[in-house]
């Protein structure tokens, strides 16, 4: 069943703020964080700590074997952290995630939604676009509640939210920041 799991935002490169890569930059480090299956995962002790006071926990052995492991290196920074909605996510889902060999095994379930903004507003800064796409950022994944946000109260994530209703409210904020050109 389809439903919106995370909302994110690429804001370009700094000498290029409207290129880069978004998939290469981007979609495979939360694809990797939301499946566990990354090179570069790391988990927060904090959020290991947490893991044996879920209701899954006694059923999943990704949990039991991530509260065992005693490698730093799980905890080291890679670039790649995996909050406690991530880990929680991928053991959910990980017999769907654990047999995956290829990058496509792990992005088959996903169905991934990218909204370019490609020019700046007239008279408006590049600082201040990126404040204002990360308060619209904000504001997305309060009111449309993404389970794999950190932001988003585990209990609390909707899963009624589909791709066009995501895209629909996404183009309603975005459209605000030209309010006001001719």
């Amino acid at each position: 069943h389809e439903r919106l799991v995370y909302i994110g935002k690429y804001l370009g490169r700094r000498d290029n703020p409207f290129g880069g890569a978004a998939a290469r930059n981007r979609w495979w480090t939360h694809m990797g964080s939301m499946t566990l299956r990354g090179s570069r995962i790391s988990i927060a002790r904090e959020t290991i700590h947490c893991l044996p006071g879920l209701e899954e926990f006694t059923e999943s052995a990704l949990l039991r074997l991530l509260v065992k492991s005693q490698s730093e290196e799980l905890h080291r920074d890679k670039g790649c952290g995996a909050g406690f909605n991530r880990v929680r996510f991928a053991a959910r889902y990980w017999r769907m995630f654990e047999p995956a060999v290829a990058e496509a095994d792990l992005i088959r379930p996903f169905r991934i939604c990218y909204l370019r903004v490609s020019s700046r507003p007239r008279g408006m800064e590049y600082n201040q676009l990126r404040q204002e796409i990360g308060q619209i950022e904000k504001s997305l994944i309060a009111s449309l509640k993404p389970v794999c946000n950190g932001d988003t109260n585990w209990g609390s994530g909707r899963e009624d939210v589909t791709k066009n209703r995501f895209i629909a409210e996404a183009q309603k904020m975005l459209a605000t920041l030209w309010r006001d050109q001719p």
